[in-house]
């Protein structure tokens, strides 16, 4: 009477089947939609740190004169020497759409999107769709991660094209390495070492693992020569900058190398603890170290993950030597997490595949204490931590006083980057751009009407006036942690 009934068995792989491919395919537009919804929020804060000092100001300098991607036709005391590529694309966006914040950090943001959705169809194409999902989800929360999405900064731009160039070799997609390839070491010196590992790895590591069938020597030879590619355009690039200049690499940047023991081995502990214990990742990396071992033990780990593994150790091993020598900061870290992230979603997704509501509950637990760490445990003023944006607030509030005060008539006294906040019309501290403050020194010993100091900037000065009777404290500023403090000096009747 109500017709015949449908196929129970069919009916039931379907609904075992749908939901896992729902949060597959949702997952990633879902998340992407949190990211650009949370950080909108910061898409028009004024330029802050290194953002506001090199790169900002280099790039509005290349805006001004014209976008250019050879070395020696931009102003290299504001580029520092680095590549041009970032500068270039930067520079070339502010001309279409215009030199406000909101819409110069519009960049960075849609490239951190193209970052997570590259993280994404790699690990969903090469590895599985748990794998991807947890990764993307352990790499998204990341304080470093989550900062850096909206900052005028190369370093997403860095891990978007190391993770693509990874891609593209490990997927056997030769155009895609070339491309990414081509335009990592474009963009800062740094790409070289991904080349270099991806040399070593074809020429030792790659070899050790049996393949399905034979590579001729003239196919051998053929992938060898295409992964030298990058490191060619590198070379080029190095050389017009020698004969142009006199110099392989930016002088100043070569009197920030390291080469004493003491200071390489504090650096080796620092770039350790910043990529693998900071902010809950010391927790990851526990998890991380069981599963593998369980893995090894039970010889489980199947020799796509073993390849992955090495190379990700490899990478992460040059890439830390590199940090050690030169100059290194917080933030360069964002070229490696990608490789740690994946690397521990693979091996912890593979221990627990059996255990399928235990792996959930480990992987929400960690992206949990990773948010906790982002959003509540790590409040700092540097350009890793969400805080910056309470310093960014405070700083353009003294700013405007500033300018309402009329003191563009003053003698200020200010650190570094205060003094660009004062008078760079395109770092968004000022209302009146036409009215920068021109004033502006931290030299010593000349008659200063006003000094300006911050939290987040160490001053010999501070004690020296703060606690002399003939400076009058003029206003305090304070958001959360971070604080400002302005002095008058007190004119002799």
């Amino acid at each position: 009477m109500y017709g015949s009934l449908p196929d129970l068995k069919f009916m039931s792989k379907y609904v075992k089947k749908r939901p896992a491919l729902l949060s597959a395919g949702l997952f990633l537009p879902i998340l992407l939609f949190l990211l650009v919804l949370y950080k909108s929020g910061y898409l028009s804060l004024p330029f802050y740190w290194d953002e506001a000092w090199s790169y900002a100001t280099a790039i509005f300098d290349m805006h001004e004169n014209g976008p250019v991607i050879l070395q020696g036709n931009a102003n290299t005391d504001l580029t520092r020497g680095h590549p041009l590529f970032f500068y270039f694309i930067s520079s070339s966006w502010i001309r279409g759409f215009g030199t406000s914040p909101a819409t110069v950090h519009l960049l960075p943001l849609l490239i951190s999107c193209l970052l997570l959705i590259v993280l994404y169809y790699f690990c969903r194409d090469y590895f599985n769709p748990a794998t991807a999902i947890t990764a993307l989800l352990f790499f998204t929360v990341q304080s470093v991660s989550l900062a850096q999405s909206t900052m005028l900064l190369p370093e997403v731009l860095l891990a978007l094209l190391i993770l693509s160039s990874i891609y593209g070799y490990f997927k056997n997609n030769w155009w895609l390495y070339i491309l990414s390839g081509s335009l990592l070491v474009l963009t800062k010196e740094t790409g070289i070492i991904l080349i270099a590992a991806v040399l070593i790895d074809r020429l030792l590591i790659a070899r050790t693992f049996p393949l399905k069938e034979k590579i001729p020597a003239k196919r051998f030879l053929r992938e060898i020569l295409i992964i030298l590619i990058p490191a060619v355009i590198f070379a080029a690039n190095l050389t017009y900058q020698k004969i142009r200049f006199g110099w392989w690499f930016y002088p100043e940047h070569m009197d920030l190398i390291t080469v004493q023991g003491s200071q390489l081995l504090y650096k080796s502990r620092l770039f350790f603890s910043k990529l693998f214990l900071q902010n809950g990742r010391n927790i990851f990396l526990v998890v991380f170290a069981i599963s593998l071992s369980g893995l090894l033990y039970n010889k489980a780990l199947t020799d796509k993950e073993k390849h992955f593994l090495l190379f990700s150790i490899l990478f992460v091993l040059l890439y830390g030597a590199f940090s050690v020598v030169n100059f290194f900061t917080a933030r360069y870290i964002l070229s490696a997490l990608p490789l740690y992230m994946i690397s521990g979603s693979v091996v912890i997704s593979s221990f627990l595949d059996n255990w399928k509501t235990v792996r959930a509950i480990v992987a929400f637990g960690l992206a949990g204490l990773f948010a906790y760490y982002t959003w509540f445990g790590f409040r700092n003023e540097s350009d890793v931590s969400l805080a910056y944006k309470d310093t960014v607030l405070m700083q353009k509030e003294l700013v405007n006083d500033a300018e309402e005060m009329n003191w563009n008539d003053k003698l200020i006294y200010s650190a570094f980057l205060m003094q660009y906040y004062l008078s760079n019309p395109y770092l968004g501290y000022l209302n009146d751009k036409t009215a920068p403050f021109y004033e502006v020194s931290n030299l010593p010993d000349l008659p200063y009407d006003l000094y300006v100091f911050c939290s987040n900037e160490n001053d010999p000065y501070y004690e020296k006036i703060s606690g002399n009777d003939d400076y009058i404290l003029v206003k305090r500023y304070e958001r959360n942690k971070a604080w400002a403090e302005v002095y008058a000096r007190i004119k002799a009747e």
